[in-house]
This record gives structure tokens, sequence and C-alpha cells, in this order.
């Protein structure tokens, strides 16, 4: 596969110097494990990449076992991201 069409078949992050320093993304149909201390930026980092694929019609899961929803919303709203595009149970 030519680098061209491998970068077009990577999923971008929704972090335009993360997807740079992976060369295009993440490899779709993969399974990522985000993990750090509090404060670290794995939330925004998770809801950029959903957001990002929203934007693009993929669709994803986000699994948190600790944020509630009004956290969640709180995150995006610093970012002046709307999660309209995202169902959150």
């Amino acid at each position: 596969m030519e680098a061209l069409d491998q970068a077009a078949a990577l999923a971008g992050t929704g972090t335009a110097g993360l997807d740079d320093i992976l060369g295009g993304g993440l490899t779709p149909d993969r399974l990522y494990l985000v993990e750090g201390t509090p404060g670290t930026g794995k939330t925004t980092l998770g809801l950029a990449f959903l957001l990002a694929g929203a934007a693009v019609g993929d669709k994803g899961l986000y699994v948190t076992l600790s944020e509630t929803e009004a956290e969640l919303r709180a995150v995006s709203a610093t970012h002046d991201w709307s999660l309209v595009p995202i169902e959150l149970f």
C-alpha cells in the first residue's frame, strides 16, 4: 500500500499534532487504551477522537467508569465543543 493510501486509511484523532506524530492517525478497527494521571488530557483526547469520527460518519465507543455525563459535558464546554453528535449513556 502506498504511503498516501495508508495515511488515508488511518483514523484521525481529532488532535492535529498527535496525528502528525502518529503519521496520520490511528489504525482503524483496533482497541486503544489511554491511561494517565488526572488532568493529563485523557478525556479531552477521547472526546476529540469521537467528535472527529462523528464528523466523517464513523461510529465509536468511549467507556469511562469514573466520569459522569455532567463531567463530560463540562470538559466539552471548556473547548467549545458540542456533544450533539455523540450519544451519552
